[in-house]
């Protein structure tokens, strides 16, 4: 299953309000996602296919992500893929598992 996403810079804000984020690498022009938004994400998509709330995550973040990148967050049993995606091509982002 996958399912395909654009981090806009306005969720990117509301998250960093939410949390009480002031890193300066998530704010700006050129914003770095935050890992944990990314794993809220990937948490309400486990979430929706397991029909129940998800008891744990464990990831691997191996590039950073931007806001305004399109991604595909793929999952296959309890593992997860988060990909960038452009011109149909896609650069592994980070993985991990779910239970």
């Amino acid at each position: 299953m996958k399912k395909y996403l654009n981090i806009t810079p306005a969720m990117v804000n509301d998250y960093l309000r939410r949390s009480n984020d002031r890193n300066p690498l998530h704010r700006g022009t050129r914003q770095i996602v935050p890992g944990n938004l990314l794993l809220e994400k990937v948490e309400e998509y486990c979430t929706e296919i397991k029909q129940t709330a998800v008891q744990s995550l464990c990831i691997t973040f191996l590039h950073p992500l931007y806001s305004e990148e399109e991604i595909v967050i793929k999952i296959e049993d309890v593992a997860f893929r988060i990909s960038w995606v452009k011109d149909d091509r896609e650069v592994l982002l980070a993985k991990g598992r779910w239970k």
